[in-house]
C-alpha cells in the first residue's frame, strides 16, 4: 500500500511556524519591558497570526494522515480541545476582571486570576501531554509501517525527553505564577516605592522562572529533535510497502 504523508509535511511546517511565533512573542515581551511602541505591538500581532496559522496547519495536517495511524486522529482532537480550553480560560479571566471592575472591588482579583490560571494550566497540561503522546505514537506507527525500527525507537525515546522537559516547565510556570500573585497582593495592600515593587516582583518570579527556563530549554531540544525526525519520516511519502498496521485505516474512519 502507498504511504501518503503529505499531511505530516503540513504538520511539520505547522510546528516550525509555532517555534517562529514563540520567538517573535519572546522578542516582543523583551521589547515591551519599560515601554510600548508600534514595533512591539506589531510584533505581538504577527506572533498571534503566525501561531494561529501554525495551529490550523497542524490540525489540517493530522486530519490528512489519520488513516495512516489512528493516533494522529486522536492527537488532532486533543489539539482542538486545547484551543477550546484556552478560549474558555481567556473568557473566564476577562469576565472575572470585568466583574470586579464593575463592582468597584479590586480586592481578590489577583488571587482569583492566579487560581483560575493554575487550574487552566493543569488542564491544558493534561491535554498537551495526551496530544504529544498520540502524535509520537502515530509517528512511531508510521515508522514501523515504513519498516524503520530505528526511527520508531527514536520517537519512543523522544516521549521520555518530552515528559521530563514538560513537567519541569509546567512546575516552573505554576511556581512563578503563584510567586507573582503573592508579590502583587503584597504590593496592592501596602504603599511601596517603585524600587520595592520591582524587587518584590523579581523575588516572586525568580524561583519559578529559573525552573521554567530549564524546562523550556529541554522542550526546545525536544521540539528540534521532533522536527528532525518528522522530516526523516516524511521522506517515506509516496513509497509503497507490502504490509499495513492492522486496524489503523478502519479505526481512522471514526471522527
Amino acid at each position: 500500500m502507498k504511504l501518503e504523508l503529505k499531511g505530516l509535511k503540513i504538520t511539520w511546517v505547522g510546528f516550525l511556524l509555532s517555534i517562529i511565533g514563540a520567538v517573535i512573542s519572546a522578542t516582543g515581551v523583551q521589547g515591551n519591558v519599560g515601554s510600548v511602541d508600534n514595533t512591539t505591538s506589531a510584533g505581538a500581532m504577527i506572533s498571534v497570526i503566525v501561531s494561529l496559522v501554525s495551529v490550523i496547519m497542524i490540525i489540517v495536517g493530522l486530519t490528512m494522515v489519520k488513516k495512516v495511524s489512528d493516533h494522529f486522529r486522536k492527537a488532532r482532537n486533543y489539539e482542538i480541545v486545547q484551543i477550546i480550553v484556552a478560549i474558555v480560560f481567556v473568557g473566564l479571566v476577562m469576565g472575572l476582571a470585568a466583574g470586579k471592575l464593575i463592582n468597584g472591588a479590586a480586592s481578590g482579583l489577583t488571587t482569583g486570576i492566579v487560581v483560575i490560571s493554575v487550574i487552566m494550566i493543569v488542564i491544558l497540561a493534561i491535554f498537551s501531554i495526551l496530544f504529544y503522546k498520540h502524535l509520537l505514537k502515530g509517528c512511531e506507527d508510521t515508522a514501523l509501517y515504513a519498516k524503520s525500527e530505528s526511527l520508531a525507537e527514536r520517537f519512543r525515546k523522544l516521549w521520555k525527553l518530552f515528559i521530563v522537559g514538560f513537567v519541569i516547565a509546567i512546575a516552573g510556570a505554576i511556581v512563578m505564577l503563584i510567586g507573582l500573585g503573592v508579590a502583587v497582593n503584597r504590593i496592592l495592600t501596602s504603599l511601596e516605592n517603585a524600587l520595592e515593587v520591582s524587587n518584590a516582583m523579581m523575588r516572586g518570579a525568580l524561583p519559578g522562572g529559573i525552573v521554567l527556563i530549564v524546562g523550556a530549554i529541554i522542550m526546545l531540544v525536544f521540539t528540534i529533535l521532533l522536527l528532525i525526525r518528522m522530516a526523516k519520516l516524511c521522506t517515506f511519502d509516496g513509497e509503497i510497502f507490502e504490509t499495513d498496521i492492522k486496524g489503523n485505516i478502519d479505526n481512522a474512519e471514526n471522527i
